[in-house]
């Protein structure tokens, strides 16, 4: 006779037991950890296109404010993410950036995307939720759905079949409960229009749909203003933004989550199970970036910078994607690479590891994709990549 108890454990662990299966079955590997294992050529000077940190565009003065609010009372306490200049400071720059107007309770300050990611996970996946992601992206909450064995479905955004998202939504008739989003996309450069998100929202409306919207690139945007989602109203969405891209706080972990009020109440309780918020000097120091409120250098810089990458790329029979946003030039692998592996993860480890050129891999429907980041340390680093694609492409002939 099987007990009460003996029975609830063996559901307990057979529960333990699938959960490391799906672990198994669903690769949570991190490309640029993959990529961060490889240890380049000491034969040459490493150029490094990898990901977008950008060290340079970090004043002096930032250092100050951190540190002179290090000094103050409290900055060593718990924050909670409780940051009223922070708050007070995105709401202007929402609004004059976004043409968003946002209140308190539809904000909270968060410790950077990827938990945040996470966390909305939690909150709004169970099992056999159905959730759409766009491919390629920042899948993190694609993946987390996964382990929590929901269903996720994945729109190609190179496809020939499909006009747009909506359109695979109906002829695949998939009727998601949770639709992830990456505009500006990462790593495709591309951006949603006002009239996307104005059908999309629509379609969400009717549909009891939650919209989430990583928007890591928004400031990033060379065509027209920055497009939110957040322009077509709070209900059942979300929109992420980080310091990480917009003022290369990166190792900082700041950033703020918009949206729905509900949403972001009961995300706060979630959030509280696993920090506790970031140090408030780091803090502070967001609300001085947003306060400043300039990042048109950078946006030049890395603009020219891409230019200038597509027309040494195509000497080389590299088509670079064209881009309306962020700081990525995004192109297939020429057939002349290929003789340096089988995919796109074993022909960037080799280029990494045999010249010391660092770029990021993707494997996609339509084919095998480099990504080289804006944010590299000096523009000669150009000149060298132009002569190191040369003897790359020269071998073997």
């Amino acid at each position: 006779m099987v007990t009460r108890k003996s029975s609830t454990l063996e559901n307990f662990t057979m529960k333990k037991i699938r959960f490391a299966l799906r672990t198994r079955k669903n690769d949570l590997r991190n490309r640029f950890l993959a990529m961060a294992s490889v240890l380049p050529s000491p034969n040459y000077q490493v150029l490094n296109f990898g990901i977008g940190e950008d060290k340079n565009i970090v004043d002096d003065r930032v250092f100050e404010c951190i540190n002179q609010n290090m000094r103050s009372d409290g900055a060593m306490a718990y924050s909670e993410n409780i940051c009223h200049e922070a708050i007070s400071s995105f709401k202007t720059f929402a609004l004059k950036n976004y043409g968003v107007e946002l209140e308190d309770e539809n904000m909270m300050l968060t410790m950077g995307i990827k938990p945040t990611l996470n966390y909305l996970a939690m909150l709004l996946v169970d099992a056999y939720t159905k959730v759409l992601v766009t491919t390629p992206g920042y899948n993190i909450f694609g993946r987390i759905a996964k382990l929590l064995n929901a269903k996720v479905y994945e729109y190609p955004l190179f496809n020939d079949k499909y006009e747009d998202l909506l359109d695979y939504i109906e002829k695949e008739k998939i009727n998601p409960k949770v639709i992830s989003l990456n505009y500006p996309n990462n790593p495709t450069g591309k951006s949603a229009s006002n009239t996307f998100y104005k059908r999309l929202s629509e379609y969400a409306e009717k549909h009891n749909v939650i919209l989430i919207n990583d928007a890591a690139y928004i400031d990033y945007s060379y065509q027209t203003s920055p497009v939110s989602l957040l322009s077509q109203g709070f209900d059942n969405k979300i929109e992420i933004y980080t310091a990480s891209k917009t003022f290369g706080l990166t190792g900082m972990r700041v950033g703020m989550i918009c949206g729905d009020k509900r949403i972001i109440e009961k995300l706060n309780i979630i959030r509280d199970q696993f920090d506790s918020g970031q140090a408030k000097p780091f803090l502070q120091a967001y609300s001085y970036l947003l306060n400043k409120n300039d990042i048109s250098y950078q946006k030049n810089k890395y603009y020219r910078r891409y230019n200038q990458f597509k027309n040494i790329a195509i000497k080389y029979d590299i088509i670079v994607n064209e881009i309306d946003s962020t700081f990525y030039a995004f192109f297939k692998i020429p057939e002349w690479m290929k003789k340096f592996g089988e995919d796109a993860m074993s022909i960037a480890k080799y280029l990494k590891s045999n010249y010391s050129v660092i770029f990021i891999p993707y494997s996609t429907s339509s084919g095998e994709y480099l990504r080289a980041s804006m944010t590299f340390n000096d523009d000669e680093d150009l000149n060298l990549l132009d002569q190191r694609l040369e003897i790359m492409r020269d071998v073997g002939e």
